[in-house]
Protein backbone atom coordinates (compact mmCIF):
# COMPACT_ATOMS: atom_id res chain seq x y z
CA UNK A 1 0.00 0.00 0.00
CA UNK A 2 1.23 3.54 -0.36
CA UNK A 3 -0.34 6.62 0.95
CA UNK A 4 -0.27 9.59 -0.95
CA UNK A 5 -0.16 9.56 -4.78
CA UNK A 6 3.98 9.31 -5.28
CA UNK A 7 5.46 5.99 -5.49
CA UNK A 8 9.10 6.40 -4.25
CA UNK A 9 9.24 7.61 -1.49
CA UNK A 10 11.92 5.76 0.49
CA UNK A 11 9.82 2.96 2.80
CA UNK A 12 8.02 1.75 -0.40
CA UNK A 13 11.32 1.81 -2.60
CA UNK A 14 12.35 -1.90 -3.52
CA UNK A 15 15.84 -0.79 -3.44
CA UNK A 16 17.71 2.26 -1.21
CA UNK A 17 16.68 5.93 -1.78
CA UNK A 18 18.60 7.85 -4.27
CA UNK A 19 18.83 10.79 -3.44
CA UNK A 20 18.47 14.02 -6.27
CA UNK A 21 20.45 16.83 -5.95
CA UNK A 22 20.00 20.67 -7.07
CA UNK A 23 21.17 19.69 -10.71
CA UNK A 24 19.49 16.21 -10.98
CA UNK A 25 22.65 13.75 -10.41
CA UNK A 26 21.47 10.87 -9.23
CA UNK A 27 23.44 8.75 -6.61
CA UNK A 28 23.83 4.47 -8.20
CA UNK A 29 25.99 3.44 -5.16
CA UNK A 30 25.32 -0.17 -4.16
CA UNK A 31 23.46 -1.08 -7.24
CA UNK A 32 24.88 -3.35 -10.32
CA UNK A 33 23.82 -0.28 -12.42
CA UNK A 34 25.38 2.24 -14.24
CA UNK A 35 24.88 6.27 -13.64
CA UNK A 36 22.28 7.72 -14.75
CA UNK A 37 22.62 9.92 -17.80
CA UNK A 38 21.11 12.34 -20.58
CA UNK A 39 19.60 11.80 -24.12
CA UNK A 40 18.02 14.08 -26.36
CA UNK A 41 15.49 13.29 -29.06
CA UNK A 42 14.12 15.66 -31.65
CA UNK A 43 10.46 15.47 -33.14
CA UNK A 44 9.34 16.78 -36.31
CA UNK A 45 8.03 19.96 -35.00
CA UNK A 46 12.04 20.63 -33.46
CA UNK A 47 10.70 20.04 -29.92
CA UNK A 48 13.81 18.02 -28.26
CA UNK A 49 12.97 15.88 -25.61
CA UNK A 50 15.66 14.87 -22.64
CA UNK A 51 15.34 11.41 -21.70
CA UNK A 52 17.20 10.15 -18.55
CA UNK A 53 19.06 6.63 -19.03
CA UNK A 54 20.14 4.13 -17.02
CA UNK A 55 21.15 0.59 -17.57
CA UNK A 56 23.18 -2.12 -16.28
CA UNK A 57 26.54 -2.46 -15.69
CA UNK A 58 28.24 -4.42 -18.81
CA UNK A 59 28.68 -7.76 -17.08
CA UNK A 60 24.81 -7.66 -16.75
CA UNK A 61 23.48 -6.68 -20.35
CA UNK A 62 19.94 -7.30 -22.19
CA UNK A 63 21.84 -9.85 -24.31
CA UNK A 64 22.58 -12.06 -21.49
CA UNK A 65 19.35 -11.86 -19.65
CA UNK A 66 17.07 -11.13 -23.06
CA UNK A 67 15.17 -8.46 -20.98
CA UNK A 68 13.57 -6.43 -22.81
CA UNK A 69 14.43 -2.43 -22.13
CA UNK A 70 11.41 -0.24 -20.21
CA UNK A 71 10.29 3.16 -20.98
CA UNK A 72 8.75 4.56 -18.27
CA UNK A 73 6.17 7.65 -18.36
CA UNK A 74 5.69 10.26 -15.18
CA UNK A 75 2.09 11.53 -14.52
CA UNK A 76 1.07 15.06 -13.31
CA UNK A 77 3.17 17.58 -11.74
CA UNK A 78 6.18 15.34 -12.63
CA UNK A 79 8.90 14.77 -15.04
CA UNK A 80 11.92 11.93 -15.79
CA UNK A 81 13.36 12.38 -12.05
CA UNK A 82 10.63 10.49 -10.76
CA UNK A 83 11.39 7.18 -11.97
CA UNK A 84 15.62 8.33 -11.05
CA UNK A 85 15.21 7.71 -7.56
CA UNK A 86 14.15 4.56 -6.82
CA UNK A 87 12.51 3.04 -10.01
CA UNK A 88 15.69 3.01 -12.65
CA UNK A 89 18.56 1.77 -10.46
CA UNK A 90 16.69 -1.02 -9.17
CA UNK A 91 15.22 -2.48 -12.37
CA UNK A 92 18.87 -1.64 -13.95
CA UNK A 93 20.80 -3.19 -11.43
CA UNK A 94 18.71 -6.61 -12.57
CA UNK A 95 19.41 -6.22 -15.94
CA UNK A 96 17.36 -4.00 -17.72
CA UNK A 97 17.84 -1.31 -19.84
CA UNK A 98 16.01 2.30 -18.44
CA UNK A 99 14.33 5.10 -20.43
CA UNK A 100 12.39 7.67 -18.35
CA UNK A 101 11.03 10.88 -20.54
CA UNK A 102 10.06 14.35 -20.32
CA UNK A 103 6.63 14.40 -21.40
CA UNK A 104 5.93 17.59 -23.96
CA UNK A 105 5.52 20.73 -21.72
CA UNK A 106 8.03 19.50 -18.46
CA UNK A 107 11.08 21.30 -18.00
CA UNK A 108 13.25 18.90 -19.63
CA UNK A 109 10.82 19.17 -23.09
CA UNK A 110 10.31 22.66 -23.11
CA UNK A 111 7.41 23.83 -25.85
CA UNK A 112 5.25 27.17 -26.40
CA UNK A 113 2.43 26.01 -25.75
CA UNK A 114 -0.64 26.67 -23.14
CA UNK A 115 -1.68 23.51 -22.85
CA UNK A 116 -0.85 19.70 -24.67
CA UNK A 117 -2.83 17.25 -26.25
CA UNK A 118 -3.04 13.77 -24.85
CA UNK A 119 -2.88 12.63 -28.49
CA UNK A 120 0.30 14.52 -29.18
CA UNK A 121 2.04 12.97 -26.46
CA UNK A 122 1.49 9.64 -28.24
CA UNK A 123 2.61 10.75 -31.39
CA UNK A 124 5.73 11.26 -29.25
CA UNK A 125 5.81 8.02 -28.14
CA UNK A 126 4.98 6.59 -31.29
CA UNK A 127 8.39 8.60 -32.56
CA UNK A 128 10.76 7.38 -29.71
CA UNK A 129 9.78 3.80 -30.63
CA UNK A 130 10.50 4.29 -34.35
CA UNK A 131 13.41 6.07 -33.84
CA UNK A 132 15.02 4.28 -30.74
CA UNK A 133 13.32 1.57 -30.00
CA UNK A 134 13.29 0.12 -33.82
CA UNK A 135 15.42 -3.50 -32.68
CA UNK A 136 14.49 -4.10 -29.26
CA UNK A 137 10.58 -3.82 -27.80
CA UNK A 138 10.11 -1.84 -24.77
CA UNK A 139 7.90 -2.72 -21.85
CA UNK A 140 5.84 1.03 -21.47
CA UNK A 141 5.36 1.73 -17.26
CA UNK A 142 3.02 5.07 -16.46
CA UNK A 143 2.24 6.41 -13.55
CA UNK A 144 -1.02 8.57 -13.24
CA UNK A 145 -1.79 10.75 -15.95
CA UNK A 146 1.45 8.56 -17.73
CA UNK A 147 -1.11 5.50 -17.44
CA UNK A 148 -3.77 7.35 -19.40
CA UNK A 149 -0.66 8.06 -22.15
CA UNK A 150 0.04 4.36 -22.06
CA UNK A 151 -3.87 3.58 -22.77
CA UNK A 152 -3.95 6.16 -25.51
CA UNK A 153 -1.02 5.07 -26.97
CA UNK A 154 -2.46 0.82 -27.04
CA UNK A 155 -5.60 2.08 -28.17
CA UNK A 156 -4.21 4.10 -31.32
CA UNK A 157 -1.88 1.29 -31.88
CA UNK A 158 -4.33 -1.34 -31.41
CA UNK A 159 -2.04 -3.27 -29.25
CA UNK A 160 0.80 -3.90 -31.60
CA UNK A 161 3.31 -6.47 -30.41
CA UNK A 162 5.75 -5.31 -33.10
CA UNK A 163 6.15 -2.05 -30.75
CA UNK A 164 6.22 -3.03 -27.63
CA UNK A 165 6.77 -5.81 -25.63
CA UNK A 166 4.34 -4.79 -22.55
CA UNK A 167 2.69 -2.08 -20.50
CA UNK A 168 2.25 -1.92 -17.21
CA UNK A 169 -0.37 1.16 -15.40
CA UNK A 170 0.61 1.91 -12.02
CA UNK A 171 -2.34 4.50 -10.38
CA UNK A 172 -3.20 4.98 -13.76
CA UNK A 173 -6.05 7.88 -14.56
CA UNK A 174 -9.10 5.60 -15.20
CA UNK A 175 -10.12 5.00 -19.07
CA UNK A 176 -13.04 7.85 -17.91
CA UNK A 177 -10.98 10.03 -16.56
CA UNK A 178 -10.92 11.74 -13.36
CA UNK A 179 -14.64 13.25 -13.24
CA UNK A 180 -16.44 9.95 -12.01
CA UNK A 181 -13.87 9.65 -9.37
CA UNK A 182 -14.06 13.26 -7.83
CA UNK A 183 -18.19 12.64 -7.96
CA UNK A 184 -17.63 9.61 -5.95
CA UNK A 185 -15.55 11.37 -3.69
CA UNK A 186 -17.66 13.88 -3.34
CA UNK A 187 -20.11 11.55 -1.76
CA UNK A 188 -17.92 9.83 0.11
CA UNK A 189 -14.77 12.02 1.29
CA UNK A 190 -16.23 15.22 0.55
CA UNK A 191 -13.24 17.19 1.96
CA UNK A 192 -10.62 15.18 0.14
CA UNK A 193 -12.26 15.79 -3.01
CA UNK A 194 -11.58 19.69 -2.50
CA UNK A 195 -7.97 18.89 -1.50
CA UNK A 196 -7.35 17.08 -5.17
CA UNK A 197 -9.61 20.28 -6.61
CA UNK A 198 -6.99 22.60 -5.38
CA UNK A 199 -4.13 20.85 -5.30
CA UNK A 200 -4.39 19.96 -8.85
CA UNK A 201 -6.87 22.40 -10.96
CA UNK A 202 -5.48 25.25 -8.80
CA UNK A 203 -2.25 24.20 -8.77
CA UNK A 204 -2.28 24.98 -4.81
CA UNK A 205 0.31 21.50 -4.26
CA UNK A 206 3.07 23.70 -5.42
CA UNK A 207 2.49 26.27 -2.96
CA UNK A 208 1.26 24.65 0.03
CA UNK A 209 3.74 22.23 1.70
CA UNK A 210 0.72 20.08 3.80
CA UNK A 211 -1.10 20.01 0.65
CA UNK A 212 1.82 18.38 -1.47
CA UNK A 213 2.33 16.32 1.29
CA UNK A 214 -1.11 14.91 1.88
CA UNK A 215 -1.43 14.49 -2.55
CA UNK A 216 1.55 13.29 -2.70
CA UNK A 217 3.56 11.63 0.48
CA UNK A 218 3.08 10.75 3.91
CA UNK A 219 4.41 11.62 7.53
CA UNK A 220 8.40 9.89 7.26
CA UNK A 221 9.27 12.20 3.98
CA UNK A 222 11.55 15.04 5.61
CA UNK A 223 11.05 18.82 5.09
CA UNK A 224 13.52 19.34 3.60
CA UNK A 225 12.69 16.70 0.53
CA UNK A 226 9.19 17.81 0.69
CA UNK A 227 10.75 21.77 -0.39
CA UNK A 228 13.03 20.01 -2.99
CA UNK A 229 10.65 17.91 -4.77
CA UNK A 230 7.80 21.18 -4.71
CA UNK A 231 10.27 22.66 -6.65
CA UNK A 232 10.39 19.94 -9.24
CA UNK A 233 6.43 20.19 -9.41
CA UNK A 234 7.00 23.71 -9.75
CA UNK A 235 8.89 22.98 -12.91
CA UNK A 236 6.74 20.02 -14.10
CA UNK A 237 3.64 21.91 -14.04
CA UNK A 238 3.68 25.10 -15.70
CA UNK A 239 1.55 23.42 -19.18
CA UNK A 240 -0.95 21.37 -18.37
CA UNK A 241 -2.66 18.68 -20.07
CA UNK A 242 -5.65 20.11 -22.45
CA UNK A 243 -8.60 18.83 -20.39
CA UNK A 244 -11.08 19.67 -22.90
CA UNK A 245 -9.46 17.49 -26.01
CA UNK A 246 -9.07 14.91 -23.14
CA UNK A 247 -12.50 15.12 -22.41
CA UNK A 248 -13.37 14.30 -25.53
CA UNK A 249 -11.38 11.51 -26.43
CA UNK A 250 -11.57 9.89 -23.30
CA UNK A 251 -10.48 5.42 -23.76
CA UNK A 252 -13.91 4.86 -22.14
CA UNK A 253 -15.69 5.61 -25.27
CA UNK A 254 -14.05 2.62 -26.95
CA UNK A 255 -15.57 -0.04 -24.54
CA UNK A 256 -17.85 -2.35 -25.27
CA UNK A 257 -20.98 -3.18 -23.25
CA UNK A 258 -18.66 -5.04 -20.43
CA UNK A 259 -16.39 -1.71 -20.15
CA UNK A 260 -13.69 -3.80 -21.59
CA UNK A 261 -11.92 -1.95 -24.95
CA UNK A 262 -12.86 -3.20 -27.82
CA UNK A 263 -9.21 -2.72 -29.40
CA UNK A 264 -7.80 -5.56 -26.68
CA UNK A 265 -6.91 -8.95 -28.69
CA UNK A 266 -4.67 -10.64 -25.87
CA UNK A 267 -1.54 -9.95 -27.83
CA UNK A 268 0.39 -7.48 -25.55
CA UNK A 269 1.11 -8.57 -21.87
CA UNK A 270 -0.54 -5.66 -19.25
CA UNK A 271 -0.99 -5.62 -15.92
CA UNK A 272 -2.51 -2.67 -13.65
CA UNK A 273 -1.57 -1.78 -10.16
CA UNK A 274 -3.18 0.31 -7.22
CA UNK A 275 -2.38 1.27 -4.01
CA UNK A 276 -4.83 0.85 -0.82
CA UNK A 277 -3.98 4.08 0.70
CA UNK A 278 -3.38 6.20 -2.62
CA UNK A 279 -4.82 9.76 -1.88
CA UNK A 280 -5.84 10.16 -5.36
CA UNK A 281 -7.70 7.36 -7.08
CA UNK A 282 -10.22 4.95 -4.87
CA UNK A 283 -9.94 1.12 -5.82
CA UNK A 284 -12.90 1.40 -8.00
CA UNK A 285 -10.91 3.18 -10.25
CA UNK A 286 -8.52 0.71 -10.53
CA UNK A 287 -10.94 -2.32 -10.86
CA UNK A 288 -12.45 -1.00 -13.86
CA UNK A 289 -9.24 0.03 -15.46
CA UNK A 290 -8.16 -3.26 -15.15
CA UNK A 291 -11.60 -4.39 -16.19
CA UNK A 292 -10.87 -1.99 -19.75
CA UNK A 293 -7.89 -3.72 -20.47
CA UNK A 294 -9.27 -7.61 -19.45
CA UNK A 295 -6.83 -7.49 -16.66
Amino acid sequence: SAVGHCFYVPKLSPSSHHTISKNLHFSTSKTNAGSIGKEFITFEDDVTMEILVQKPMKQQTNEIFNKPPILFIHGSFHGAWCWAINWMPFFASNGYETYAINLRGTSGTGVKAKSVKIGQHVEDIKFILKNKFSTAKPILVGHSFGGAVVIKFLEEVSCDENMISGASLLCSVPPYGNGPVAQRFLKTRPIASFKILFGFVLKFAVKFRWLARELFFDQSMSAEELKRYMKYFRNDSKIGINLKDFTKNLPIMQADSSGRAKWINGSVPISVFGAESDFILDEQSIKDTGRFLGV
